[in-house]
């Protein structure tokens, strides 16, 4: 599995397209791609991931699922 390439062209997809809209999403400012930057700084509910939908994750070929609580 090849790690995400943490770019801002990545970033602005996942905030934007991914992230920003998933149920469980924490909202803190100025987060998100998680599966390369790592955990949120907040407190995150797990509702729903939506990693598995992301064209980051199956680009880099990603397994896991809430990235933004581990």
């Amino acid at each position: 599995m090849p790690k995400v390439e943490d770019t801002e062209e990545n970033f602005a997809l996942c905030l934007n397209e991914q992230c920003g809209k998933c149920p469980s999403f924490p909202g803190v400012e100025g987060e998100a791609l998680y599966c390369a930057r790592g955990r949120s700084a907040g407190k995150v509910q797990r509702r729903q991931c939506i990693c598995p939908d992301c064209p980051i994750w199956i680009k880099y070929g990603q397994g896991r699922t809430f990235y933004c609580d581990q």
